[in-house]
């Protein structure tokens, strides 16, 4: 009888048996063949650069460089001459009484004080100015204390005070400071 028969499984009993010795490698099967290639797809949309990025802030600047050290001083200058003396000016306020409608202004007045309301004028009060060209860097003030008349300095021959050989002083107190430059007198 053959057959095969079934023994019941004991785990008591050891029924494995030697192990078999491995069969040889098959050989190897062909290769197939390679497959075609698939279509490319198709290109992207075209699309507009991006704006540039902002500019980085600048780096620091150095330091400075050490100075330099000084030059040497120059000699000084010589002294210049010294300038003439002024005449003295003893009547430095002078009110003069008016015998009449003029006043020639003196060596000695630095400011005159005319008062138009005395008795003896009778209109415009003249004040003639001495000559610029003989009185350089001179100051003179006259000031009008009255109401009744107008005061007019005047300057001497075809000299000018302020570009007019006249000048107008209308109301009481007004008052004209001049300077000469050594040809003409300038309200300062």
């Amino acid at each position: 009888m053959s057959g095969t028969r079934t023994i019941p499984y004991d785990p008591d009993i050891d029924v494995s048996g030697d192990t078999g010795t491995s069969g040889t490698s098959g050989t190897s099967g062909l290769s197939g063949t390679t497959g075609l290639s698939g279509t490319s797809g198709s290109s992207g949309i075209d699309s507009s650069s991006g704006t540039s990025g902002t500019t980085g802030t600048s780096g620091t600047s150095g330091t400075s460089g050490i100075s330099g050290s000084s030059g040497t001083s120059g000699t000084s200058g010589t002294t210049g001459t010294s300038g003439t003396s002024g005449t003295s000016a003893s009547n430095l306020v002078n009110k003069p009484n008016l015998t009449g409608n003029s006043y020639n202004i003196v060596d000695t007045d630095y400011t005159v004080v005319i008062d138009d309301d005395d008795a003896d004028v009778t209109n415009i009060v003249v004040i003639n100015v001495p000559s610029a060209v003989s009185y350089p860097d001179r100051i003179l003030n006259i000031k009008k204390i009255g109401t009744s008349q107008t005061v007019q300095p005047k300057a001497n021959g075809v000299e000018t005070i302020d570009g007019s050989n006249t000048q107008n002083l209308t109301t009481k107190y007004d008052s004209l400071t001049i300077q000469s430059d050594g040809i003409e007198w300038w309200i300062i």
